[in-house]
């Protein structure tokens, strides 16, 4: 079966959830072996804390549809450039058309919107000021199921409160 980066480091515990086992005492019968899935079935991938399949060290809040609200900080994980930024986990489906917008009176707002490969996140779209003012927003089709990253960020240094929206259009 080739080798789903999206999946890579989960499959040992659903293997381990696979395995045949008889009762005590019980002997094989002879002949091939009933799968737990068809030959070339994708894994499932075992459900993190955020309700979605992102890995359990993946740090980041569940994001749902309506308004969510943050607060940038100096302890934060930091971009390649310094600026501070939360992930919020977002469980999508397959062609779920979602606008994400991104405000705060104390910021300018940067928004990135991705997906987890793994543990790591691979960026789909971003925006700087298309909300308006310093507010960002992305207007995004979903092209697969699964776990997408909405990162909240900041053109600039700078720390303090905001409020993302997601909703469905």
């Amino acid at each position: 079966m080739p080798c789903n980066p999206a999946v890579r480091g989960s499959l040992l515990p659903v293997a381990a959830a696979l395995v045949w086992t008889l009762p005590a005492g019980a002997q094989q019968p002879p002949g091939p072996q009933p799968r737990a899935e068809p030959p070339g079935a994708a894994a499932a991938v075992p459900a993190a804390s955020s309700g979605g399949s992102a890995p359990a060290s993946y740090p980041g809040e569940e994001a749902r549809l309506g308004q969510l609200a943050g607060k940038l900080e100096a302890s934060d994980r930091t971009t390649s450039d310094g600026t501070a930024y939360d992930d919020w986990l977002y469980q999508g489906r397959a062609g779920e058309r979602l606008t994400i917008i991104m405000r705060s009176g104390s910021l300018d707002t940067y928004l990135r919107f991705g997906r987890l490969v793994g543990d790591r996140f691979t960026q789909i779209e971003t925006d700087d000021d298309g909300a308006g003012g310093t507010d960002s927003r992305c207007d995004v089709t979903l092209p697969a199921a699964g776990v997408y990253v909405i990162r909240a960020n900041t053109l600039f240094a700078g720390f303090g409160d905001y409020v993302l929206e997601v909703r469905r259009r």
